[in-house]
């Protein structure tokens, strides 16, 4: 397995894990380490914008500072809820920050894609989320979303 990364750009680190043949299985297949500096006690903000996994088939989304990983066209236990953020106009908005909470305060984020779409799986089954959107340019009601057994699809367009 070969690992490639850049670091011509501050503030963006980009790793690609390649091999010969396929991974499967469970384990860890990159372990990022980072160095914190400055004061102690101090914060510096993380986000990880976009993830990645089988060239883009398998559904990513972050959750309590992890990255969890669906397979791609894996039905996984628990409902879906996808959708698409656009404009008022109807453009697509790539690289929103969309979160899912649900009513005990977890949250699940993830970005949406160039198309604007996003997915959330293996989601409570009957469980009410609040939805935000996150976004630099644009502003965005929240919403409520009930979580079926069924793919629940919802359009989230900007005020």
């Amino acid at each position: 397995m070969g690992v490639a990364y850049n670091v011509f750009e501050p503030g963006l680190l980009k790793v690609a894990v390649y091999g010969a043949y396929p991974a499967s299985g469970d384990g860890i297949y990159v372990n990022l380490r980072f160095v914190a500096t400055g004061a102690a006690g101090s914060r510096s903000a993380m986000r990880v914008s976009e993830f990645y996994v089988g060239n883009g088939t398998a559904s990513t989304y972050t959750y309590d500072g992890e990255v969890v990983i669906n397979g791609g066209g894996i039905k996984t236990a628990g409902g879906d809820v996808a959708g698409v953020v656009r404009t008022q106009d109807g453009r697509v908005i790539e690289g929103s920050q969309v979160n899912l909470t649900s009513t005990d305060g977890k949250t699940f984020s993830t970005v949406s894609d160039v198309e604007g779409r996003f997915n959330f799986t293996g989601l409570t089954v009957g469980e009410v989320y609040t939805v935000t959107v996150t976004s630099a340019r644009f502003r965005f009601a929240q919403q409520a979303v009930s979580v079926t057994n069924e793919s629940v699809a919802i359009e989230l367009v900007s005020e």
